[in-house]
């Protein structure tokens, strides 16, 4: 077979691998007791805070709560997100949960598809929906899409609108920090100077605001949390299902010290891949890098949490060159941690950036 014949074959086999695990993750939602989103979390907390903001991080009363939607005998559900989260959350808990979640899914869609559009030709940006990490973010309502959104929007506009391009990195922040932890050093390599001012200042009027709305002991509920969060993510062995160096190491059984060796040196990576693409312009590379860095050091992310690079993926997947193959596999949802090097690998080895949109216009 020709390459142009091999490349074609690999794309389809690669996109029906896709298109059969994200159809393999949404049946479960349609069985009976099945659909549990993520959304249904944050709602229940958002209801829960104007009126019992002390147990807001007890994982039992947080359970308890959600006991109109799901046993508590099924699980722990705990809420483990920042209190500045809670800005974004609480105003739907004035809507019935249908409406709200409803409303989240078509705000969280609309960003996601908005943003990716800057980068991205219409094909890919369509064949990133049909990718599990976007459908698992989609079907759970969880905040990755959000999340994305801000943070593609950000590297687009760092060079003609930095401050804007911090605020954006703030609010990215305030809601999942672990998926955007390098952002400081993204912003200090870049020489961003007004950025980073703006990523602070918008990190501390969200904590002062938060600290405003439910006082300062939230947020030691929040710390003293995490530890037990933690816990409960081991037992419900989610921390071995995850996209991180350190879930690989617990999914392979290492003991403390390899598996301390492995994060350390995932850590040194990422730092070292922001570094080297926030001194250089290419904005897709830059996006790549941030994206895939943090969630290098980041010590628990799923899945969804990859659904920022899966346009990227799509369009290098369909660029006709056997590296956007390797991308393709990122694309799958089936490689795990190994969707980071194989989306970094695929970017930094392309001939052209595979995008038709102008991301800094």
């Amino acid at each position: 077979m020709t390459n142009p014949t091999i490349i074609r074959v690999g794309q389809l086999a690669l996109v029906a691998i896709a298109t059969t695990y994200s159809v393999l993750i949404l049946i479960p939602l349609f069985r009976e007791g099945g659909f549990r989103p993520d959304f249904a979390v944050f709602w229940t907390a958002a209801r829960m805070i104007s009126l019992h903001s002390d147990q807001l991080y007890d994982a039992q009363a947080m359970t308890a709560a959600q006991s109109w939607l799901t046993n508590p005998a099924n699980g722990l559900r705990p809420f483990a997100y920042p209190p500045t989260a809670m800005l974004l959350f609480r105003p739907f808990a004035a809507l019935p949960f249908p409406v709200a979640f409803a409303l989240w899914t078509a705000l969280s869609l609309g960003a996601f598809a908005a943003t990716a559009r800057r980068r991205v030709a219409p094909l890919p940006l369509a064949l990133s929906f049909i990718a599990p990490p976007v459908v698992l973010a989609l079907a759970t309502g969880q905040t990755s899409l959000l999340v994305a959104a801000a943070i593609m929007s950000a590297v687009a506009t760092l060079e003609r609108r930095p401050e804007l391009a911090g605020v954006l990195l703030g609010l990215a922040t305030a809601l999942k920090p672990q998926v955007i932890i390098l952002a400081p050093l993204a912003l200090f390599a870049a020489k961003q100077g007004r950025a980073f001012l703006a990523w602070g200042a918008t990190g501390a009027t969200l904590v002062l605001a938060s600290i405003l709305c439910w006082g300062s002991q939230i947020w030691l509920d929040w710390l003293s949390s995490l530890s037990a969060f933690s816990t409960i993510v081991s037992r419900l062995a989610l921390d071995v299902e995850g996209v991180t160096p350190l879930s690989f190491a617990k999914s392979a059984g290492l003991s403390h010290w390899p598996a301390l060796a492995i994060q350390i040196s995932a850590i040194i990576a990422g730092c070292t891949l922001v570094i080297w693409a926030f001194r250089r312009s290419d904005p897709l590379v830059r996006l790549v890098a941030l994206a895939s860095g943090s969630l290098l050091c980041a010590p628990y992310a799923l899945m969804y949490d990859l659904a920022v690079i899966m346009p990227i993926a799509a369009s290098l997947l369909l660029a006709g060159r056997l590296t956007g193959l390797l991308a393709g596999v990122a694309f799958t949802g089936i490689a795990g941690v190994g969707a980071l090097p194989a989306v970094i690998a695929g970017t930094l080895t392309a001939n052209r950036q595979p995008r038709t949109g102008t991301p800094d216009q």
